[in-house]
């Protein structure tokens, strides 16, 4: 007969290499990607440190350089995700993410894959894979800690379902994951520091390790300092035998840290970590109402099952009294760090999907649900009847609506590129206007649902007159478009996904000749040349082949039989997934992507 711990323990292994498998599958199948943007290059900084033991990227590297223009003059410079220093180039963001991800990436070098070609350039596309195989790993690690967190309360059944909930029904999925943010070191860190807590109520936790989790914590991402303080009042307070050796510890990777700065940077802190990047000129109100509920970037839109769980810490509170001092920092946690990330300047968090600058506190609220469940479930045990009521009924039911809409949601954000293009779309970058985060007629999660994306808010087509040449450099080329372009670019405009269209109404029925001038976006080595379909008002007019990324003008002759007042003209490009030919690749693949530079309607003059 098998020991009954022993059969528990065979029940939670086999548990977590479950969990384990499901969850990497999901993520690493999942398309989106946004190592675009601040995780760039990240990688490179591991790849020194393995190499070469080394902050400094120049020293090693040949650093790739973006051309942009400045009041009307060309010039290159280093990427955003880089400064120079000191007369040295180093990774601008926390260097927490590069030192611990320094041994995924040397794994990786053995398996042939590195960050730099043999040629000794960068190489974006094996990033790509890095950082999103480790970010794989570490989130369904983290399923596996959500998983065991969860059975300290929980029988196996809702330990499950708070590994899955918890990782597919947040931002685990739909941030952590789509590249290796900070966040996703940060949110790895703090589920076993939590999953520590929870266990110092029931046996001795090692201080050294839980501070030296929580200094990392702090070289990832700097806003875990809050959770760093709120924990060392905790410990102060409910386990002081522990606290000297924990404090100890913190102080000797806190002068560590201050010493790589010095020596780097010349000044304590590094940059990215000066208190003073979190000065939002404007109230904090407004931001904190935003990250909760606007609708593309609040937790509780989200993530609505989270409003469940307040509930039912409220409603079943009587059967925690034993854990009220864990509940209380964590919401007091939770609060301090929705009010920091309020404060920061761009608080919508710029090109990412969701409440990217709460993701650091999802382990947090994870162990709130699994009290609150723990609670609804005593709850029921010690209820006379375990029938449901109503009332429970009720509950249950709303609760797994909200669940299944959080699947949804997070699922559109890891599956759906046209929720990364949305933070372009137009009228402006969501940087350059911000209001969109309010905007419930184009939430970021009904990305690419609609059918019809306009980018006027004429409810009819514009007048064309006749020889009159349209620039899509120009903003008034926006009111004959009808769905699916890309944001102006200085000379051209991409068309986006299956097919974009152009809409206009004519005064006069007349044979015309549409003149288009266009250049295809062709992957080096695979394609040299791209199909494109030409409809007008839903009939197929012409198919042609575009050789080359050159721009042509190509001219169609239109009868009079197939113009109406109202038209529509429908480019469809045949070859997917095709990116622009170039050293520096788009950060994504763009779906059938053409460039249009103008287009034109004449009239074909009748000969005598």
């Amino acid at each position: 007969m098998t020991h009954p711990i022993k059969s528990i323990l065979l029940t939670n292994t086999a548990s977590v290499i479950g969990i384990f498998l499901i969850t990497i599958t999901i993520f690493l199948l999942a398309s989106v990607s946004y190592v675009i943007y601040d995780t760039k290059y990240s990688m490179l900084l591991s790849q020194s440190l393995v190499e070469h033991a080394s902050f400094k990227l120049d020293d090693n590297y040949e650093i790739p350089l973006v051309t942009v223009t400045r009041r009307g003059k060309t010039i290159q410079k280093y990427p955003y995700q880089l400064r120079k220093t000191n007369g040295n180039v180093y990774y601008f963001f926390p260097p927490g993410t590069s030192v611990l991800s320094a041994p995924f990436v040397a794994l990786m070098n053995l398996a042939g894959i590195s960050i730099i070609s043999p040629d000794g350039s960068y190489n974006y596309q094996n990033e790509v894979i890095i950082q999103h195989v480790i970010a794989a790993l570490l989130m369904a690690a983290l399923a596996c800690v959500f998983f065991m967190t969860a059975r300290l309360f929980l029988p196996l059944g809702w330990s499950w379902f708070i590994a899955l909930t918890s990782c597919f029904g947040t931002s685990i999925l739909s941030t952590a994951t789509r590249a290796l943010w900070s966040h996703t070191w940060s949110v790895f860190l703090l589920g076993i520091v939590i999953y520590l807590l929870v266990k110092l109520k029931q046996q001795a936790v090692n201080p050294i390790l839980l501070a030296s989790l929580l200094s990392w914590m702090y070289f990832v991402r700097p806003t875990n300092s809050i959770s760093i303080i709120v924990i060392t009042f905790y410990i102060l307070w409910y386990h002081r035998s522990l606290f000297i050796r924990y404090m100890f510890t913190g102080i000797i990777w806190f002068a560590l840290f201050v010493g790589y700065s010095l020596y780097h940077f010349d000044t304590f802190l590094p940059q990215y970590f000066f208190p003073t990047r979190l000065s939002n000129p404007q109230s904090f109100l407004m931001p904190f109402i935003g990250n909760l509920i606007s609708p593309s970037r609040g937790l509780l839109i989200f993530s609505p099952f989270f409003i469940m769980v307040a509930f039912l810490l409220w409603k079943y509170m009587y059967y925690l009294k034993e854990y009220t001092g864990l509940i209380f920092f964590s919401i007091l946690l939770i609060l301090l760090h929705l009010y920091a990330i309020s404060n920061f300047s761009i608080w919508w968090a710029g090109h990412s999907y969701g409440y990217r600058f709460i993701t650091d506190i999802v382990p947090w609220l994870v162990l709130l649900s699994i009290l609150s469940i723990y609670a609804f479930t005593t709850d029921l045990n010690n209820s006379d009847s375990f029938l449901l009521t109503p009332k429970r009924g009720f509950i249950l039911t709303l609760s797994a609506m909200m669940i299944i809409f959080s699947f949804w949601i997070h699922f559109r954000g890891a599956f759906y590129w046209e929720t990364i293009w949305w933070n372009d779309a137009y009228p402006r970058n969501i940087n350059k206007s911000s209001y969109r985060v309010w905007d419930w007629k184009a939430p970021q999660f009904f990305a690419g649902l609609q059918d019809c994306v306009k980018n006027t808010t004429e409810s009819e087509s514009s007048f064309y007159d006749v020889g009159k040449q349209i620039k899509f450099s120009s903003p008034e080329v926006n009111k004959y478009l009808l769905k699916k372009w890309e944001p102006i670019k200085p000379q051209y405009r991409w068309t986006e996904s299956e097919c974009s269209q152009i809409r206009f109404k004519l005064e006069k029925i007349q044979s015309l000749v549409f003149r288009i001038k266009l250049a295809s976006f062709l992957t080096q080595g695979i394609y040299d040349s791209q199909l494109i379909e030409l409809r007008f008002n839903g009939e197929s007019i012409t198919t042609f082949t575009s050789y080359g990324t050159s721009f042509k003008i190509h001219s169609i002759t239109l009868p009079a039989s197939i113009i109406k007042y109202q038209n529509t003209v429908e480019i469809i490009p045949k070859i997917p997934w095709v990116a622009k030919v170039g050293q520096n690749p788009v950060p994504y693949n763009k779906r059938l992507g053409i460039e249009v530079e103008w287009f034109q309607l004449d009239p074909i003059e009748l000969k005598n």
